[in-house]
């Protein structure tokens, strides 16, 4: 049996950072994480407290429901008090990963999003903590490809966009919309 188990976790919102933070306590292991960018410009419908760790709990919420920008920080100082930064992979969207059953092993492909470069790297364990909404999937709806203006998903977010005294049609529900 190997002396380290090698751990993949996909996404590193709460349920990734607090799954590496259990890993780091519980078994002193090697851990890798891949991060999925940020939604920008949301905010969440769920009560903050459900975003505090009960081991790590933030009593400086500003409101009950707060923007993305406040859970940011807190998952920033999550990372930072549990020392998680040189375990995390920013910069790299997940492509497959595939069982190896000669091998016991996962084998994840990942590609850097700036240089285009993919890698191949195996794992023990292989935890997928994406959220619900992993990837942006825009709207099918007759005559979308004629429209004239700019089609956003909050998933995607360009915040160099200024929507002030713009028309804008909101499709969807919940706090992102």
């Amino acid at each position: 049996m190997d002396s380290c188990i090698d751990v993949a976790i996909i996404g590193a919102g709460i349920a990734g950072i607090s799954a590496t933070i259990s890993l780091q306590r519980e078994f002193k292991k090697k851990l890798n994480l891949v991060v999925q960018p940020a939604i920008a410009g949301c905010a969440t419908d769920s009560a903050a407290h459900l975003y505090s760790l009960s081991t790590c709990l933030n009593p400086r919420w500003s409101r009950t429901h707060p923007s993305q920008h406040e859970i940011l920080d807190y998952l920033i100082d999550l990372v930072d008090t549990n020392h998680l930064r040189p375990l995390i992979r920013l910069g790299h969207r997940f492509i497959e990963a595939r069982w190896d059953p000669s091998t016991d092993r996962y084998s994840v492909d990942v590609e850097d999003v700036v240089s285009g470069s993919k890698t191949t790297s195996t794992f023990h364990v292989l935890m997928i903590a994406t959220g619900i909404f992993p990837s942006a999937r825009m709207l099918e709806v007759p005559g979308i490809d004629t429209f004239q203006g700019r089609l956003l998903h909050s998933a995607k977010w360009d915040s160099a966009i200024d929507l002030r005294n713009k028309k804008v049609a909101v499709i969807g529900s919940g706090p992102s919309a």
